[in-house]
C-alpha cells in the first residue's frame, strides 16, 4: 500500500491524531501517530474509525471504502479527493472542505457536517439519513439518488444540484436553497418545506409538494400548492 501520509505501512493502516500540527497525548483510542500536515496519499480501505484528524490537509487523496466512522474532521480539508463507498457514520465533518469531493455511495449516517462546503461533489446513492446538515453547501453537487431521510438540513444550498431521484423522507428543509436544482422524482414525504425556495426547481410536480408541508415563505413554482406544516 503507497502511503504518503505517514500511515502505517499495514493491511489495517491508522491515521494519527494532529490539530495544528500537534499531537494529542490524551487521544483515548488508542496510539497515537503524529501526521505531517498538507499532504494527499492512497489508502483505500484503511481503517480510520474513531480517529482524531481535525484540521487535517487530505486534498487529492485516494480513500476507496476508508471507515472513517465516529472520527472527529472538523475543517478537514479534503477538496477533491475520493471517498467512493467511504463509511463517515457519526463521524464530524463540521465545517469540512469536500469540494470536489467523489464520494458516490459514502455513508454518512447520522454524520454532522453542518457548515461545510461540499460544492461540485459527487454524491450519487449517498446516505445521509438522519444526518445533521444545516448551512452545507452542496451547490452543482451530483445528489442523484442520494438518501436524506430524517435529515435536518435547515438553509442548506442545493442551487443547481442534480437531484433527481433523492429522497427528503421526514426531512427538515426549513429555508433551504433548490433554486435551479434538478428535482425530477424526488421524494418529499413528510418533509418539512418552511420557507424553502424551490422557485426555479426544475422536475417538481404537485404530486411530489403534495405529500409535503410548509408555510407561507416556502416557494414554489407558478401554481403549485403546499399544505400547511
Amino acid at each position: 500500500m503507497k502511503v504518503q501520509l505517514r500511515l502505517a505501512a499495514a493491511a489495517a493502516a491508522t491515521l494519527g491524531a494532529v490539530w495544528g500540527g500537534a499531537a494529542f497525548a490524551d487521544w483515548p483510542f488508542g496510539e497515537v501517530v503524529r501526521l505531517e500536515p498538507g499532504y494527499g496519499g492512497v489508502c483505500e480501505g484503511c481503517d480510520l474509525s474513531g480517529r482524531l484528524l481535525a484540521g487535517v490537509k487530505l486534498t487529492d487523496g485516494v480513500f476507496r471504502r476508508a471507515n472513517f466512522s465516529h472520527a472527529v474532521l472538523a475543517r478537514v480539508n479534503a477538496a477533491r479527493a475520493n471517498f467512493e463507498r467511504a463509511d463517515f457514520t457519526q463521524a464530524d465533518l463540521t465545517h469540512a472542505k469536500l469540494v470536489e469531493t467523489k464520494c458516490e455511495g459514502a455513508l454518512f449516517a447520522s454524520a454532522i457536517l453542518s457548515h461545510s462546503d461540499a460544492s461540485g461533489g459527487e454524491f450519487q446513492h449517498a446516505d445521509f439519513s438522519h444526518a445533521q446538515l444545516e448551512d452545507v453547501g452542496f451547490a452543482q453537487s451530483n445528489l442523484r439518488g442520494a438518501v436524506f431521510t430524517a435529515a435536518h438540513a435547515d438553509a442548506a444550498r442545493f442551487t443547481g444540484a442534480d437531484l433527481r431521484a433523492a429522497s427528503f423522507q421526514q426531512a427538515r428543509l426549513t429555508g433551504a436553497d433548490f433554486s435551479g436544482a434538478d428535482l425530477t422524482g424526488a421524494n418529499f414525504e413528510r418533509a418539512n418545506l418552511s420557507g424553502a425556495d424551490l422557485s426555479s426547481a426544475r422536475g417538481l410536480t404537485q404530486a411530489q409538494v403534495r405529500r409535503a408541508c410548509g408555510n407561507r415563505e416556502t416557494r414554489l413554482p407558478h401554481n403549485l400548492r403546499i399544505a400547511r406544516c
